[in-house]
């Protein structure tokens, strides 16, 4: 294991894994997908989400149009979550001085 860095003054600092890095920007980015969710109907989600209704799907599912997906948003923070937990398992160990 390399030791941490060592900044101004002789202080450490400490090292972090680049895979957390980029679990926690996923969990961000699940956490905004959810907010996404409970907030737009389905007919107003980005076409690249599921869920997303085009009105020339079918004709006459007007309510199809109007919901909103509370499944996948908490789907969605719940992948969030277990993102964090994965980043947090993911760091490297402090040592004791």
């Amino acid at each position: 294991m390399e030791a941490d860095a060592v900044g101004p003054a002789g202080t450490r600092t400490p090292r972090v894994a680049t895979v957390s890095v980029v679990l926690l920007v996923v969990a961000v980015a699940l956490i905004v997908i959810g907010f996404v969710y409970f907030t737009k109907t389905s007919a107003h989600l980005p076409a690249f989400l599921p869920g997303h209704y085009e009105h020339s799907h079918v004709r006459g599912h007007v309510a199809q149009a109007r919901k909103h997906h509370v499944k996948l948003g908490f789907l969605s923070f719940g992948l969030a979550f277990a993102a964090v937990v994965a980043a947090w398992f993911a760091a490297p160990p402090e040592e004791a001085q």
